[in-house]
């Protein structure tokens, strides 16, 4: 089985902090907040080849990641990170893109691997 990371560790602001895999209530929750803070039109955004879409689409994942799996880097911030300048937020940015998506990326797609590898067995399954 392969070896995804439990833990990322990324530094802001010289401080250092530390996010963990989320639980099945903490994925819920950052899927619910991707919609909250697109108004609805997650999905839409996703598929459009807009770049200031996939910029917004990225600044919302960050938010919503941030904020369940991070929330003391948010607290730290002292600020509302929606009310942050677009420019004062991009160090937060740079370091979601750079360290944490990466992450995020690794064991979404393994989820995938292993969902599409049950649904294939039951499917199996179901044939017999």
């Amino acid at each position: 089985m392969k070896n995804i990371e439990r833990k990322v560790s990324i530094e802001i602001s010289g401080k250092n902090y530390q996010l963990v895999r989320p639980n099945n209530g903490q994925l819920i929750q950052i899927e619910v907040m991707k919609h909250r803070l697109s108004g609805g039109l997650y999905s839409e955004m996703v598929f459009t080849s807009l770049v200031s879409s996939q910029n917004t689409i990225n600044t919302i994942d960050m938010m919503a990641h941030m904020t369940v799996l991070c929330p003391r880097v948010i607290v730290d911030l002292k600020i509302d990170v929606s009310k942050l300048d677009i420019i004062d937020s991009l160090p937060l940015l740079k370091v979601y893109m750079q360290k944490v998506h990466p992450w995020i990326t690794e064991w979404q797609n393994f989820i995938q691997e292993v969902s599409a590898f049950l649904a294939k067995d039951i499917a199996e399954d179901g044939a017999e």
